[in-house]
């Protein structure tokens, strides 16, 4: 928020010497801040073991006034976009059949679904639980609903 304050006046600073500044100029609401962003952080490190061990479904609905609700499926391991698709109104039956099953026929089941909490993947959730006896790995769980910060 500072650099652009002063890059709007014309000033070009960077960043890492903002930062500096502010710990002088304020250290108490610097350590503050610096531990609200920590707690932010999510405490368990990520891991995905291999391509196929973790599918993330994620949507976008910023520009649902427009007409446009993006939803995306990204490979854990690679950080690959698996699949996509853009719709007007979020509809389970376009989100499996474009963004699920299309990437499960061409590159096969992943051991687990990961996506946030909501009714909007709930079919994939089902074929995922109903299919998870064919998975790669079937000691963990099919899927997992998460909130976007975990």
């Amino acid at each position: 928020m500072t650099t652009g304050y002063l890059r709007c006046n014309g000033m070009y600073v960077a960043e890492q010497r903002v930062g500096q500044s502010l710990s002088r100029v304020a250290p108490a609401h610097f350590e503050s801040r610096k531990n609200r962003a920590e707690q932010m952080k999510n405490p368990i490190p990520y891991c995905a073991e291999y391509f196929g061990h973790k599918m993330h479904v994620d949507q976008n609905e910023k520009l649902s006034m427009y007409g446009v609700t993006h939803v995306c499926a990204i490979d854990g391991y690679s950080g690959k976009i698996i699949s996509h698709t853009l719709m007007p109104i979020k509809n389970n039956l376009a989100i499996y059949e474009d963004v699920f099953r299309n990437p499960v026929l061409s590159y096969g089941l992943w051991d687990q679904l990961r996506v946030d909490q909501g009714r909007e993947f709930c079919l994939m959730l089902f074929v995922q639980d109903m299919l998870s006896k064919y998975r790669r790995n079937t000691d963990r769980l099919p899927y997992m609903q998460t909130t976007s910060k975990e």
